[in-house]
Order: C-alpha cells, then sequence, then structure tokens
C-alpha cells in the first residue's frame, strides 16, 4: 500500500484534506470540515475513562479505554474499506496533544497493524503549506498489539496483519464456494476461462503467500528486537 495517513490536533492541523473523528465532529473547536463519526469512540466508554482521570492509575485506565475502543469500535469495521474511503494524507483530528493518549493514535496504530501503510503524527504550516512530523506516543501500538491478539482470532499466527490477509482468503473462497454452486446449477460446470469462480482463488491463494510473507517479516523483526 502507497497511501500514507496522517494525524494531528485542531490547534496543529488547521490546513491539509483534515478529517475529524472526535464524537462531536471537532464543533466544540469551531471545526467545520469533514468527518468520519465511524472512527469516534462511544460515549459509554469515553464518558467513564474521563471521570476516571486522577482516580484511576493513568495506565490502567488507558488500558480500559483500549480494550472498549476495539471492543466498541475498530473490531466492528474492515481496515481496508476504511482506508479506501480516505484519500491519501489524510489527516485524522482529534483534541489531545501530540504525545497525548487519544484513539487517533490507536487509528493509526490499528492500519499500521493490520494494513501494513505508513502513518504520522503532523503539524502544519498555514505559510508553507507543509506539514513536520513530531512525535506521539509510540508505545501505544504495542498495548494495542497485545489487546488485539488477545481478542483476534490469530490462526497460528504472530503478526496481525497476516492473520487478517488470511481471514481475507477464508472470505473470498466461501465466495468461491457460493458462486461455484451457481454455475454448477446454471451452466453444469465452472468455467476455467475468463471471468469466473476461479479467478477468486487465485485472488486467495496470493493471499494467502502474502500471509506467509508477512509472518517471515514479522518473525525476523521480532528475532532481532530481542536479540
Amino acid at each position: 500500500m502507497d497511501k500514507i495517513i496522517l494525524t494531528g490536533n485542531y490547534r496543529n492541523c488547521k490546513i491539509g484534506n483534515t478529517i475529524s473523528i472526535s464524537s462531536d465532529r471537532g464543533k466544540s473547536v469551531g471545526y467545520t470540515g469533514k468527518s468520519n463519526t465511524k472512527l469516534a469512540p462511544k460515549w459509554s466508554f469515553l464518558e467513564k475513562w474521563h471521570d476516571n482521570i486522577g482516580k484511576v492509575d493513568e495506565t490502567e485506565n488507558n488500558r480500559f479505554y483500549i480494550q472498549e475502543y476495539w471492543d466498541k469500535v475498530l473490531k466492528q469495521l474492515d481496515p481496508e474499506e476504511i482506508l479506501m474511503n480516505l484519500p491519501n494524507r489524510s489527516i485524522l483530528l482529534c483534541f489531545e496533544e501530540n504525545n497525548q493518549f487519544c484513539h487517533r493514535h490507536l487509528v493509526a496504530f490499528w492500519l499500521e497493524l493490520f494494513i501494513g501503510i505508513k502513518t504520522y503524527e503532523v503539524k502544519t504550516d498555514e505559510q508553507t503549506k507543509m506539514a513536520t512530523i513530531i512525535d506521539r506516543p509510540e508505545y501505544l501500538k504495542d498495548e494495542l498489539e497485545k489487546v488485539i491478539k488477545k481478542n483476534y482470532n490469530m490462526s497460528g499466527f504472530n503478526s496481525i496483519r497476516a492473520a487478517y490477509l488470511f481471514h481475507q482468503a477464508d472470505k473470498l473462497e466461501q465466495i468461491f464456494e457460493e458462486q461455484a454452486n451457481i454455475w454448477l446449477k446454471e451452466c453444469g460446470s465452472i468455467p476455467s476461462k475468463g471471468s469466473s469462480p476461479c479467478d477468486i482463488m487465485t485472488e486467495a491463494a496470493g493471499l494467502r503467500i502474502e500471509a506467509d510473507e508477512e509472518e517471515a517479516k514479522y518473525n525476523k523483526l521480532l528475532k532481532l528486537k530481542r536479540s
């Protein structure tokens, strides 16, 4: 994937292809641009997380949020579909400062883990029209990865990306079976040339090969980190 997704806050990013992913669509700070409410947190856990600030250990409270955001939001979405509907270099906006805990970072790391794209936190300059990469809480990627691996069918893989590709191949094979049955009923056979269910199986096989490649790459990086 060549697409790059950016994140930022309303104060730092006044220009660019901005998309609010806040629950209020940025109205409280006067934002009037595009929004994507599918990625917004649910008030049920957002309110509880906010009320727990200063009362509950910060790490524990943030882990609660990550778990809830996965269960109530991310798990319900197809990362490929979300990415497909985001223009290249979209800037996903929320309120928090760049190094603060925020769900926009979770969205970015979710896309990295499942799709393998690059994401960056940025600050834009209205005069130069340029975006500068700035710091973000990188540790949240590990926290999100732990939550996903506990709640997602990894099918024996260590890499989330590999597991996702494997499941996409499964879905294609199910489609093949459905279409093959239709061909058999209507034509008595499955065509071997042109557009046919066989093309679906070819695509599924390609996804399984890609899954194995992603797993090998992930395990190699994991080994390097541990050495």
